[in-house]
């Protein structure tokens, strides 16, 4: 097993060896991560190393914040390395319940479940070195709790009981979405006890059901329920008490089906991934839908993320379903499994509940597969047996480890842009406006309270921001910030006005309005934020009132230069020294270039332009966004806000108060 940890840690030093030639991602002498929640838990981490509890946006609270900060008190390496490591050393605990799950099939079975728990593709995505987020830890508490069931199944242990009560609690303060996993062993364990008599397998039920279902009510109460739940170990022999307190737990799991699971799954965002409606009766466009992590798979892009390979993939559900057929223990693996198949219709994020069960069942195959082979008591059976079985590991770990090899993702932000963020001046209430994207990263950096960020960013703060950065109206945009200073949402102004509109609406906001509010506002605008601005500038364009979407204007970003021809998504090549744009069913010509320093005329007629970015970026745009705020804020000057801060990857402006 810790040759196994050793070598899914191992594998993992590979991407920050090949980084270190991209100083430009190297901040406080650390490779930057690569996850943008996992500023959310840096700052609370700084927040607790710095003794700053009071800070009311600081996450000081979260179990990965109090987990790096003892990590950072008791190792010499700073709050940036352990950011950047804790993830593949935390994330690679996969490989011990899985080995111990594997291991009634044998050493290679143990071998190969461990190994492919520990790097396989989508698992390995999100806990590599960088990838600084709960899912470290999320998968292997999963595994753990479901190992302790597993043994405690037939086996009455009142230790390894009180453990697994104590890990359920800790699961789900750690990461509380666990629970429906955990309803899941629940419901497994609940249709056996139906049939089993044994008063030890209904002490087990009834104390993991007390933690987990009070616990997803009542969860500040977890020591109580974790402490009543250990209590049952005392009513091991009388069995009429025991009866009656397991079909009152039934009952209370099926009440929890029906009236919180089931109509919570059906009202989630996740699950209907549709233009939502908030609760004042305006229309949105709806946030999930945009999340790549959340987006729908193709069937060889599921299988591939879940187990590198359709073959690695259907031999491995085979394996599953001979391991669950020769103990019946391991049905018990089936919440998994699931959560994994719903990766195929609501988002990629959920594969990684499936990697480790698919990697069992491989496991397995191959464990029982061996035992049927050079059976013969001879030396040189033996060998062929050890070779043939070294062949099979090989290939089932290298659809894996090539996707290591080739998965080399960049931070979320650069040395250049965090050094930006670091010199805004500091003021407790001070705020900024970006992309919910880069929201984390400027609370940690700049310590600005950020209007929208991976914790806010409901469809109605989108719609803000959005029409802030896209409006060619300037107005509209300095009205936006006083509203964010004032902390006063868009459904209240809409219901304190009376607007009906759109119309009315957006006409108010491009009056002199004045609010009261205090502290100052800064417009965080990183370059790199051209590659989204044409989803960004989607949030806006909506009639809130009425739901209907308006159409979106041409707006590429160059992907590679060859000479004269630059090339931008959808097979849309633009010939800098001819001014022509050549798209897959038509041809047209540029209306100028702009560059730095020079501006090239083309066609007088045409209402498409070109201008290089201060990233050496190309826009290629109609001439209108000129007028939007986002590029203004590069490329023009802007009467409301002053540009302080800026070199080639970020621009920071400030909100002037008093309009020139």
């Amino acid at each position: 097993m810790l040759l196994v940890y050793s070598f899914c840690v191992g594998v993992r030093f590979y991407y920050v060896l090949v980084m270190q030639s991209h100083t430009e991602y190297f901040y406080q002498q650390a490779l930057m991560i690569n996850s943008n929640d996992g500023y959310f838990y840096a700052q609370g981490a700084r927040d607790i190393l710095q003794d700053k509890l009071q800070t009311p946006s600081s996450p000081t609270n979260e179990w990965l914040s109090k987990i790096t900060a003892f990590v950072v008190r008791c190792t010499p390496f700073s709050l940036e390395q352990i950011m950047l490591y804790l993830p593949g050393f935390l994330g690679a605990l996969s490989v011990f319940p899985i080995m111990l799950l594997a291991y009634r099939s044998g050493f290679y079975a143990s071998v190969c479940a461990g190994v492919i728990s520990g790097i396989g593709v989508s698992y390995y995505n999100r806990t590599m070195f960088g990838y600084y987020d709960t899912d470290m830890l999320v998968i292997v508490l999963a595994l753990s709790v479901l190992v302790f069931s597993v043994f405690l199944w037939n086996r009455w242990n009142f230790i390894l009981f009180a453990l697994l009560l104590v890990l359920s609690a800790f699961s789900l303060l750690y990461y509380p979405s666990l629970r429906y996993v955990f309803l899941g062993y629940l419901g497994i364990l609940c249709c056996v006890g139906i049939f089993k008599k044994e008063n030890e397998f209904k002490i087990l039920v009834l104390g993991f059901g007390v933690v987990i279902l009070w616990g997803i009510f009542y969860p500040n109460f977890l020591g109580v329920w974790v402490l009543l739940g250990i209590t049952f170990g005392i009513l091991q022999k009388n069995q009429k008490i025991l009866k009656v307190l397991f079909w009152v737990l039934l009952g209370g799991f099926l009440g929890v089906l029906l009236f919180w699971f089931f109509p919570y799954l059906q009202n989630s965002v996740y699950w209907t991934m549709q233009t939502n409606k908030n609760t004042e009766g305006l229309h949105y466009l709806g946030v999930v839908s945009t999340i790549s992590e959340m987006s729908s798979l193709a069937w060889q892009s599921f299988v591939y993320r879940i187990s590198g390979h359709w073959i690695l993939f259907v031999l491995g559900l085979c394996g599953i379903i001979l391991g669950i057929f020769k103990d019946k223990r391991l049905i018990l693996v089936t919440p998994l499994l699931i959560l994994g198949a719903f990766a195929y219709f609501k988002g990629m994020r959920y594969t990684i509940y499936a990697v480790p069960i698919l990697a069992l069942g491989l496991g397995i195959l191959w464990g029982e597969f061996l035992k049927y082979i050079f059976i013969k008591d001879s030396k040189i059976f033996k060998i062929f047996r050890h070779c043939f079985a070294c062949v099979l590991l090989v290939a089932s770990f290298y659809p894996h480890l090539k996707h290591i090899q080739n998965y080399l993702v960049a931070p979320v932000l650069n040395a250049k842009e965090a050094e930006i963020l670091s010199q805004i001046p500091y003021e407790y209430g001070n705020k900024a406006l970006s992309w919910w994207d880069y929201g984390y990263a400027i609370g940690y950096y700049a310590r600005l309270e950020s209007f929208s960020n991976g914790g806010k960013n409901d469809e109605a703060r989108n719609y803000l921001v959005s029409l802030a950065l896209s409006s060619k109206e300037e107005k509209i945009s300095y009205n936006i910030a006083q509203l964010i200073l004032a902390n006063q949402s868009l459904e209240e102004l809409i219901r304190q006005e009376n607007l009906t509109s759109d119309e009315e609406l957006l006409g108010f906001l491009r009056q002199d309005l004045k609010f009261s509010y205090s502290g100052d506002l800064y417009v965080i605008l990183p370059l790199r934020m051209l590659e989204i601005f044409s989803v960004i500038e989607g949030f806006s364009k909506i009639d809130v009132f009425s739901g209907k979407i308006f159409p979106k204007g041409v707006f590429l970003v160059s992907r590679s230069q060859n000479g004269s021809q630059i090339n931008f998504k959808g097979g849309v090549v633009l010939d800098i020294k001819s001014g022509r744009v050549q798209t897959q069913d038509s041809e047209l010509t540029l209306k100028a270039f702009y560059d730095s320093k020079t501006t090239t005329i083309f066609d007088e007629k045409s209402h498409l332009i070109a201008l290089k970015a201060p990233n050496k970026k190309v826009i290629l745009c109609e001439q209108d966004y000129l007028e939007s705020f986002f590029l203004k804020g590069i490329f023009g000057k802007l009467e409301g806000f002053s540009k302080i801060l800026e070199n080639s990857q970020m621009i920071v402006l400030k909100f002037k108060k008093e309009r020139e």
